[in-house]
């Protein structure tokens, strides 16, 4: 089965509690990329000056800076 990765890029912070950008989309990319034996590897989301998981919480995920790629 092939494998791919996602990254969603967004200026605005994400807070702790608050739900990530594009939640709806993401469970129907899903979806569409099992219909053609595709499966999600994994998600980052990127702000404008670090990255951390996509499903993971803001407030408890690591935080990278941009700069440490």
């Amino acid at each position: 089965m092939a494998k791919v990765l996602f990254a969603v890029y967004t200026s605005e912070p994400c807070q702790p509690g608050q739900a990530r950008p594009q939640t709806g989309t993401i469970p129907a990319l899903t979806g569409v990329l099992a219909e053609q034996s595709i499966a999600i590897r994994d998600g980052f989301f990127i702000g404008d000056e670090s990255f951390s998981p996509y499903d993971g919480d803001p407030s408890t995920s690591l935080a990278l800076p941009v700069s440490s790629t």
